[in-house]
């Protein structure tokens, strides 16, 4: 077991209603902060059962929806992923490209951090 080594045992959650089960992993656990996909669900859960981010734990979110979120995480900038993808496919049709490339390859737009509010500031340790 992870925890036997000191490290905390992940939590994969399919039904984000199961709340018993996510608060038993919270109380065993005890994390620093809680890494989640995004979405109101999880901050709405933790209010509800008492518990403070970013005070008594942090969240930080792999897509965050917007620059400027109260969330802190990666900000994935769909505008941007949206607007590449049109070129891209506008660039296919005007070179008459049909079918699948003799090559594949890969367009990526990079996520930028987003601070938001939800983690406590990192205090360097001397």
């Amino acid at each position: 077991m992870l925890s036997d080594i000191g490290l905390t045992e992940p939590i994969f959650v399919d039904d984000m209603d199961d709340e018993t089960a996510i608060m038993r992993w919270l109380q065993r656990e005890k994390p620093d902060v809680l890494i989640s996909p995004g979405g109101e669900q999880l901050p709405a859960l933790l209010k509800r059962r008492g518990w403070r981010v970013p005070e008594d734990i942090g969240l930080a979110w792999l897509a965050c929806t917007r620059p400027g979120h109260a969330c802190s995480g990666v900000c994935q900038n769909g505008e941007l992923i949206g607007a590449t993808a049109v070129d891209t496919l506008i660039n296919l049709v005007e070179r008459n490209e049909r079918g699948l490339p003799a090559q594949a390859t890969t367009l990526m737009v990079e996520g930028l951090w987003n601070e938001g509010r939800t983690l406590r500031p990192v205090v360097a340790v001397q």
